[in-house]
């Protein structure tokens, strides 16, 4: 039996026999490790590993320094580990696991059990979270990585041809991570699309694919991906269906459209409202899941309802349906009334009420979402969905701490704070519940990035309680959405884009997830395709404009040197915390604005008088150098110190 785990693919983790983690200090360190465990059995000699891991120090130094390295890693791991003489180092691998190792054994095979496992063990690129900034190891690894990868990709290949078209669009998203000019992997991935019935996202796929290969290789696509192109245009465009749907000037792409208003709370405490509105956003993101359907939510005032009809509200915002309700809570009982009423006929399509204990609630949730889908999308199976629905918390009393969290105002630091606590007593009454860890490690992600002197170990702790959201919870989106949130954070752009894409595989037409892989993208220096995220998640939804929506898109504008539009999308945001200031004043600045850079500078001073240059960029998770030092140029430009 092995007394230890390695995970080398994606970041770095050791794990002793019983599940314990084991902490490896030193990043060479964990280097020395690696490349022990993808060494060959008869081990690596002295004179190799020292130059690869100290090739900038003499040899006698080098020497030296890797002796200390084996004393520590002994003192760490224990005496059944590794093994050495004068001349050689070697890793008793009998005694050890490696995800890595065990996938390049599998990668070739040929049967499905096999292929599948090894799938399941790339959890992202070789040591992606590890540095140690010695050209021999980065090239050492350059040349591991790229044979991983290409394994990875001969595995989705080969998947491809035998899975069911409902993994096919996550296997193909893989792949074109994984090589994103790859025209296989990308023709792949629109096909996949294609076939699930979402040729707006396979065509926007084709536009993002042109626009990279013409900035990066100045080529066309190829003759398959054309062809694939105007066929899909073709078929959207000749369809006739007999609703008036959502459709696409562009792509002929059509699909029932429904809102869902937010459900009145009929409860005698007008506290309750969060539990209503809570009821709604669930009840938007399971329907959100059937490809079929193009969802929408509507938040509303008083006034904006008063004297309005459904059906008016519905043709108001352009839909076929709406979904409309109302949550009565008394002691520990629930009612649901619902209703789903056709905006051109006025006419009820459905309606039904649900009177049941608290703790049936998700059981009405979900009987709620497939009357609505079956209802909508005949030709589905409803039966089988085509993903799992989100695993529902065992403690009712863990659901509404969650409920009453999320309703806290992100921004007010005393809400924030409370939303905390509210997270955390839903975590003791159920220690189960995954969406509870990815609110926490969320929350913490947040606190993190607005307070420049904070330490690294807070978005440690997040980590560990966004991976412990998805140990419990993989098949949430959102769960899978805030893990790759901290992995940006913390500039492990492979993994935040795994997990990204994972979240977005999962709940296709979610503007949130959209809009997140635009940030994502966006730190990456990838502005086109983050643009087209964004603009997406509008397509999708035009009413989706979250507070962050238009703050968060500027910052690519300003990427891009599109300074004016940066200026003008900041400005859409509601709020204007410190770093937006900072980056209007930066903005104008490049502009040679002078008056106006002088005087966003000085609301960001005001509300963060300790704002700097260097604390401003360790919160700035650019993937390329070029990227950060263009905003760190652009502050100092602004008249803010280092």
């Amino acid at each position: 039996m092995a007394i230890l785990t390695l995970h080398l693919l994606g970041g770095f983790v050791a794990r002793s026999n019983s599940g314990a983690e084991i902490t490896i200090q030193s990043k060479k360190g964990r280097a020395l490790l690696a490349i022990l465990a993808l060494s060959s059995a008869s081990g690596v000699s002295r004179e190799k590993l020292a130059a690869l891991l100290w090739s900038d120090r003499g040899e006698d130094q080098a020497r030296s320094s890797l002796r200390q390295a084996l004393t520590i890693l002994r003192k760490e791991l224990g005496p059944d580990v590794l093994q050495a003489d004068d001349v050689k180092v070697e890793m008793l691998h009998a005694n050890v696991d490696v995800d890595a190792v065990t996938f390049v054994a599998i990668a070739g095979s040929s049967e499905a059990a096999h292929l599948r496992r090894a799938a399941a063990l790339y959890q992202g690129e070789l040591l992606a979270d590890l540095s140690v900034n010695d050209p021999a190891f980065d090239e050492w690894l350059r040349r591991e990585r790229s044979r991983i990868d290409n394994l990875m990709v001969q595995v989705l290949d080969r998947l491809l041809l035998i899975e069911s078209a409902a993994e096919k669009v996550a296997l193909a998203r893989r792949l074109v991570t994984l090589d994103p000019l790859r025209e296989a992997s990308n023709l792949s991935l629109m096909q996949a699309l294609a076939a699930a019935g979402e040729r707006a996202q396979a065509l926007l796929h084709y536009a993002n694919f042109k626009t990279l290969l013409k900035t990066e290789l100045d080529v066309q696509p190829g003759h398959d991906l054309e062809n694939l192109q105007r066929q899909l245009v073709a078929e959207g465009n000749s369809g006739s269906p007999k609703l008036v749907a959502e459709t696409s000037a562009t792509t002929g792409y059509v699909r029932p459209s429904i809102a869902v208003i937010p459900f009145a709370n009929l409860s005698t405490d007008p506290n309750q409202r969060y539990f209503s509105e809570g009821i709604t956003a669930d009840i938007v993101t399971e329907l959100s899941r059937f490809h079929q359907l193009q969802v929408y939510t509507k938040s509303h005032s008083s006034g904006e309802v008063t004297g309005s009809t459904s059906a008016m509200m519905g043709r108001a915002l352009g839909v076929q349906y709406v979904v409309e309700g109302s949550v009565r809570r008394l002691g520990n009982r629930v009612r649901i009334s619902v209703q789903l009423v056709d905006s051109t006929s006025e006419e009820n399509v459905w309606a039904e009420r649900f009177d049941a204990p608290e703790d049936d609630i998700f059981t009405m949730q979900d009987h709620i979402v497939r009357s609505i889908a079956a209802q909508l999308a005949g030709g589905m199976r409803v039966a089988n969905l085509e993903k799992a629905l989100r695993k529902p918390p065992s403690s009712m009393a863990a659901y509404d701490y969650v409920l009453r969290g999320d309703a806290k105002i992100i921004g007010d630091p005393d809400a924030e704070a409370e939303a905390l606590g509210l997270f955390r007593k839903a975590i003791e009454l159920d220690p189960g519940y995954g969406r509870a860890y990815a609110h926490i490690a969320n929350h913490l992600t947040l606190r993190w990035v607005r307070d420049h002197s904070l330490p690294n170990d807070l978005l440690d702790e997040a980590l560990k309680f966004a991976k412990k959201a998805v140990e419990l919870d993989g098949e949430d989106e959102f769960c899978q959405s805030s893990l790759g949130y901290v992995h940006m954070q913390r500039n492990s752009h492979d993994l935040a884009e795994f997990h990204g894409l994972k979240a977005l595989a999962i709940n296709p037409n979610s503007p949130i997830l959209l809009a997140s892989l635009g940030i994502l993208y966006g730190f990456r220096g990838e502005a086109d395709r983050s643009l087209a995220y964004f603009q997406e998640a509008i397509t999708i939804n035009p009413h989706f404009v979250p507070s962050w929506y238009w703050r968060n898109r500027a910052v690519v504008h300003f990427d891009k040197h599109e300074y004016d539009v940066a200026i003008t999308a900041f400005k859409r945001s509601p709020i204007s915390p410190d770093w937006v200031e900072a980056y209007l004043a930066a903005a104008n600045a490049q502009l040679s604005r002078p008056d106006e850079s002088r005087h966003h500078r000085v609301a960001a001073l005001r509300l963060t008088p300790d704002l700097c240059v260097s604390g401003f960029m360790s919160r700035s998770p650019y993937l390329r150098k070029e990227d950060a030092d263009h905003v760190a140029n652009a502050l100092r430009k602004a008249g803010f110190k280092e």
